[in-house]
């Protein structure tokens, strides 16, 4: 929650260039979107900041009453749901329910799903193997029914070819490259990299020369380094140093006043402890108005409230964000 105004950004942005989409509003932590003209779910999943899609059925009033699991019923086996899924996926149209609320709801689902296949003998509840969700989530006077697709493995991933404890969560990812925006002839450092996905969504985005990746674990290092061999990014360089990203005189090509670009989700002190938070933040803003060029960026996740006391470096945004019930600052500087 926080980044709904990145994902609709991206979504006008692509449909200035003719895209398939139009954003309605930006409610709460999700990004309504509408259709312009017939498309697939290949055109959709072109967007990289979203985490989750979905498709409202419809709503149920007092989710509570005794009425309430017939109206679910009706709308899991209702004409928009088989045109969805018939429209979108080929062979049986096949589901999942899945009731979005605390506590054991196994009775509720066999009802409404049985219910639904008298219905619509089409729509065939699988636990297992099914391409849709239809999720219900609850509040205090309604439930809204949703169909997701469960692509699996994610397009937007291919070059994902392994993960890491505490690595960024992919939409995280896409948009800090989009919030971080574009310079010709990139020089992009992460300090941090992990699994390199910061690195690769922003070199996906294009116009980038050189990406630079920096952990302290080799093995995380070695995952981050194959997976941005994994994206093939035509005409960018890359190269990956096990060390401290302190360490800057074993780092080569982080030549001083010439990366325009750090980018990170460093280590908040969550999954994994970090002696001195607070050192380690200060040297990030050091190094990075070192190594910056004039009008380079700084665009990282803050968990700390703590400013750069550095003059060169500016701040122009910063907005809050819940990464999992933990809250932190998305903020991006610029080198005076």
């Amino acid at each position: 929650m926080g980044l709904e105004n990145i994902v609709a950004n991206e979504v006008r942005e692509a449909e200035a260039q003719r895209g398939k989409f139009r954003v309605v509003e930006v409610r709460g932590c999700c990004v309504v979107i509408e259709p312009k003209e017939a498309f697939t779910l290949a055109e959709l999943y072109k967007l990289r900041c979203f985490d989750t899609a979905s498709f409202v059925l419809g709503l149920v009033r007092n989710p509570e009453s005794v009425v309430a699991l017939e109206g679910l019923a009706k709308l899991v086996a209702s004409p928009l749901t088989e045109k969805l899924m018939s429209v979108l996926t080929d062979g049986a149209l096949r589901y999942r329910l899945s009731m979005l609320a605390e506590g054991n709801h196994d009775v509720a689902v066999e009802k409404v799903t049985t219910l639904a296949y008298q219905l619509n003998p089409k729509l065939l509840n699988d636990a297992r193997e099914a391409p849709w969700s239809i999720d219900v989530l609850f509040n205090e006077i309604s439930a809204s029914v949703e169909l997701r697709p469960k692509i699996s493995p994610n397009p937007r991933l291919y070059y994902r070819t392994d993960v890491i404890n505490a690595a960024s969560h992919p939409p995280l990812a896409a948009c800090l490259a989009r919030l971080a925006g574009r310079m010709p002839h990139e020089i992009v450092w992460d300090p941090f990299c992990g699994s390199a996905l910061e690195l690769a969504e922003v070199a996906l985005m294009g116009g980038v020369d050189q990406v630079i990746g920096t952990d302290i674990d080799p093995e995380a290092l070695a995952i981050g380094q194959k997976n941005f061999a994994a994206a093939k990014i035509a005409g960018t360089k890359a190269a990956f140093y096990a060390c401290d990203f302190r360490d800057v005189a074993k780092i080569p090509e982080l030549d001083r006043g010439k990366v325009s670009l750090v980018i990170s989700n460093p280590p908040l002190g969550r999954r994994i402890r970090v002696p001195n938070m607070h050192g380690l933040f200060a040297d990030l803003f050091r190094l990075s108005s070192e190594v910056l060029r004039p009008g380079g960026r700084l665009v990282f996740v803050n968990p700390l409230r703590l400013e750069s006391t550095d003059p060169t470096l500016r701040l122009e945004t910063r907005f809050a964000v819940d990464l999992g019930g933990y809250e932190c600052r998305v903020e991006v500087y610029r080198k005076r």
